[in-house]
């Protein structure tokens, strides 16, 4: 899994810094301009839809691998909410952050099971207090950059 996942990452980061991956930050940025610039919006959405299909496909094969069944329920509407929280909480800027977010929401059920009952209503405050204050997500870079830049210009 482990593997899989740095494998994905680096391809991710590849597409990311080619010509395909500009062309997706154009269009994301501003579709009309990134089309005015000669950009095949259509083909490229539909290449971005592909990827994230294979990317999806391998995290079901996975899991299937993993847990040895697979079902329709499996991916129910909690399931997809729980994935859409690990990507706003780490942060969608980067591709650092949705890891993040998902190694935090998987650790943090089992680091506050002491709290018994209580330990949704800790996650569901944590979670809350995260998304107020940090409303980019964990890991955004532009607010990464600029703690070490402050801390490097005071020096």
């Amino acid at each position: 899994m482990a593997l899989a996942l740095v494998l994905t990452l680096l391809v991710l980061w590849r597409i990311r810094r080619s010509k395909v991956g500009r062309a997706f930050e154009a269009i994301k940025e501003d579709e009309t301009a990134a089309g005015l610039m000669g950009i095949d919006v259509a083909g490229h959405k539909m290449l971005a839809f592909v990827l994230g299909g294979a990317i999806a496909g391998l995290a079901g094969t996975l899991n299937a691998h993993l847990t040895f069944f697979i079902g329709p329920a499996e991916y129910g509407f909690n399931r997809a909410v729980d994935i859409l929280t690990m990507a706003i909480l780490g942060g969608i800027g980067s591709l650092t952050g949705p890891v993040l977010g998902g190694t935090i929401l998987t650790l943090l059920p089992e680091m506050l099971r002491g709290l018994g009952a209580f330990r949704l209503v800790v996650n569901g405050f944590i979670l809350v207090l995260i998304v107020l204050f940090l409303p980019k997500g964990i890991w955004d870079p532009a607010r990464i950059r600029q703690w070490f830049s402050r801390k490097g210009s005071a020096a």
